[in-house]
């Protein structure tokens, strides 16, 4: 099997929106976890759409939710707790994205593969939740702008990763 294999996610969809969670449940995931930026809001506030807020209701009263993120502003994290009536689970500093993920699993006392994990990046659910077991989705990123932020930066280092380097082979 080629190296490759573990960057092609379960499924892809354009819109978070898109996702029909009452397919999840049915396929059997008993939760999911979802990131923040540039999956349901982009890096530059915590303004989420009226589509991505409804989906995340809907998606609550269906199965449990956790919204995670490596993202430490914490005006930022109030902002989407309060829009999402959630408090989003933050990575560590120097937790490993893996570690996290288990950890973010682990509190809902489930396994691995009974967990849906939706990210815009391929590069984090190829190296970090696909080899857990997780059923992985890829959505289209939120426009994403930079505003000279370390974060924007690392996060088009990213884009631009998978576009020369992944994407090519899937």
């Amino acid at each position: 099997m080629s190296w490759h294999h573990r960057f092609v996610p379960d499924l892809t969809f354009i819109h978070l929106f898109d996702i029909n969670i009452s397919d999840l449940k049915f396929m059997g995931y008993k939760a999911v976890l979802i990131d923040i930026d540039g999956t349901i809001t982009h890096l530059n506030g915590p303004n989420i759409s009226s589509k991505n807020t409804a989906w995340i209701a809907n998606a609550a009263d269906n199965l449990p939710l956790k919204i995670v993120t490596c993202n430490h502003n914490r005006k930022f994290l109030e902002g989407i707790g309060e829009q999402t009536n959630t408090k989003p689970l933050q990575r560590k500093i120097f937790e490993s994205p893996s570690n996290f993920f288990l950890r973010c699993i682990k509190s809902l006392n489930l396994e691995p593969n009974e967990v849906a994990v939706i990210n815009d990046s391929l590069i984090m659910l190829g190296l970090f939740v696909h080899p857990l077991g997780c059923f992985t989705i890829k959505v289209d990123s939120i426009n994403i702008s930079t505003t000279h932020s370390p974060i924007g930066y690392i996060y088009h280092l990213g884009q631009w990763l998978e576009k020369k380097f992944i994407n090519p082979h899937l």
